[in-house]
């Protein structure tokens, strides 16, 4: 299939024979810094198909260098000068190929498909063509997946631009190739992401002084934010970038999909299920067929509990999923990032299926997403939660229990298969469950808090005050557990420190009390203000926690 610059069209010439003349020759070029971690898996992917290497160097320190001569590589010296495509374009300038072949350092290409490359370039009408991007992230258990034109004609019409995510310019006539990059580079540790960002984002803001009307600054920009976890800021400069882009003739093309998508899925995080479906569906106006936008349709209609439409938008993201797998060259430059969350619209499904009653679909809809899953512990626990939820404890402590065979020191799994075990009346092992997650997290106050229930249940009032104790040194404003320790001030006479309960209370519920504890009965007072307040808020237990407290101050209360 050939793309031309304003759409798709038929290529006639994918079964003719190849032209008998000399093979073109391809130029492999790269810009690079510091890559000796990664170099030699991009360069070992490619070495057997390409006919030179040329590597422009902007100031390594480390091996990069020796690695790249190792490959048989080119290497020119030039100091960076915080322009991508500036460098893009001086390593095009010393390629002697018929074809530039772009590549970064943190990519390789996927094995065996060089040869699909080199039939691509076959086609005489075409000077450009286009594969498929692969970005991974979340230690490869999330990716993304996009076209873009990486090999070109050596043709001084043809060109980059842009300071920060460098644009191709100039090509005519695109060839749609199966062929894939895998990208790593959103897959690094946390101090190389940090990195990173600082500097891709100091680039952007320093491109938006320049030119504030381009909308793919902010685009760009609003990537950068999403990936370092600043979702409000992503939502802030992706709303800009929208906006900005209706001004232009194209109203952003299809970038501007991604973007509709990073400010959807940061308000999705935020659990703005509202605000998600806007956005999404001013996408899908744009583009009915935007992959990313029915997966943020899922997931808010399901976190709106709209169950009436989580089906039908399910039903949907798969059947455009089974597209975009088969037939990646149909959706041309659109980036789509929800390829690898089928896993996660299985489980949506099995949670809409289980609030109908239909426990054969639900069970085969949360098996085909833990066969799916790329993080198993992960899979179980959103099972586990399912049930949960529903108060189905027996199904909650068997995928809780599962999730923490997986990962013996997953503390989700633990608390969660310690409450389904006090739920299902088993305290000695809930109990236990609890006290090996205070072995993971000393401070955990879920953890904490319910050792305490437990033990005061139990009658063993000493061990409770020990962990509630412990519980409201980490966090002060837990009314409940202040009620409970007020209770066992006043039980045990030591009123000093019921009063001490009772200011932390006033204190987390906003309330003041400006006449002076002249008396127990004063107290008891104090109590039944508190419980009023805690009633009127909808708080029935700690209302009746706060009325035992008055009766233990005031018996005659009760007449």
């Amino acid at each position: 299939m050939t793309v031309g610059r304003r759409g798709y069209r038929r290529n006639s010439m994918s079964n003719q024979t190849q032209n008998k003349k000399a093979l073109p020759k391809i130029s492999l070029c790269m810009i690079v810094k510091n890559e000796e971690e990664m170099l030699p898996k991009c360069l070992s992917s490619v070495k057997h198909f390409v006919d030179e290497i040329i590597v422009v160097d902007t100031g390594s320190t480390d091996r990069t260098v020796d690695i790249a001569q190792s490959y048989g590589a080119k290497v020119y010296h030039h100091p960076w000068e915080d322009d991508f495509s500036k460098h893009r374009n001086q390593s095009i300038s010393y390629a002697a190929g018929d074809w530039i072949f772009i590549m970064d350092a943190d990519e390789a290409l996927r094995p065996g498909d060089g040869v699909k490359i080199r039939e691509a370039i076959s086609h005489p009408e075409i000077d450009s063509v286009m594969v498929v991007v692969v970005n991974f992230f979340n230690q490869g258990t999330s990716q993304s997946l996009f076209n873009q034109v990486r090999l070109f004609k050596r043709d001084p019409a043809i060109f980059y631009s842009g300071i920060v995510h460098n644009q191709l310019t100039g090509y005519q006539s695109t060839v749609a190739c199966s062929a894939q990059i895998y990208h790593y580079g959103y897959d690094l540790g946390q101090e190389r992401m940090q990195a990173k960002f600082v500097r891709t984002s100091s680039l952007l803001k320093k491109r938006i002084k320049q030119d504030p009307e381009n909308f793919r600054h902010y685009h760009d920009l609003a990537v950068s934010y999403s990936m370092n976890r600043m979702f409000d800021e992503a939502v802030s400069a992706g709303i800009k970038a929208i906006e900005l882009a209706k001004n232009t003739e194209k109203k952003g093309g299809v970038l501007i999909l991604w973007t509709y998508f990073i400010v959807a899925s940061s308000l999705l995080i935020q659990r703005d299920f509202q605000g998600a479906e806007k956005y999404a569906l001013e996408a899908l106006k744009r583009f009915p067929n935007h992959l990313d936008s029915h997966f943020i349709l899922v997931m808010a209609y399901h976190g709106l509990k709209d169950w009436a439409r989580v089906k039908e938008v399910s039903d949907d993201y798969f059947n455009l999923l089974k597209a975009v797998q088969e037939h990646p060259g149909r959706f041309g430059y659109i980036v789509n990032n929800t390829t690898g969350e089928a896993w996660r619209v299985h489980l949506v499904l099995g949670d809409y299926y289980l609030e109908q009653g239909d426990v054969h679909r639900c069970k085969e809809a949360f098996d085909h997403a833990f066969s799916g899953a790329p993080v198993a512990f992960e899979c179980l626990k959103i099972i586990a939660d399912s049930y949960k939820n529903r108060s189905l404890w027996k199904e909650a402590a068997y995928y809780y229990q599962q999730a923490f065979k997986e990962k013996g020191d997953f503390l989700g799994a633990l608390l969660g298969l310690a409450l389904a075990k006090n739920r299902l009346g088993k305290k000695r092992e809930a109990i236990q469950y609890y006290e090996r997650a205070l072995e993971l997290e000393p401070d955990s106050i879920e953890a904490l808090v319910n050792l305490g229930d437990l033990y005061c249940e139990q009658g063993e009032e000493d061990l409770a005050q020990k962990f509630y104790e412990k519980a409201l040194g980490i966090e002060s404003k837990l009314v409940n557990v202040s009620l409970r320790l007020a209770n066992f001030s006043v039980q045990n006479g030591e009123l000093e420190k019921c009063v001490s309960y009772c200011e932390n209370i006033l204190e987390s519920l906003g309330l003041s009390f400006n006449r002076p504890l002249e008396s127990v009965s004063d107290l008891a007072d104090l109590f039944l203000i508190i419980g009023h307040e805690l009633d009127k808020s909808g708080r029935d237990d700690l209302f009746r926690e706060a009325m035992k407290v008055a009766l233990n101050l005031k018996p005659e209360l009760i007449a």
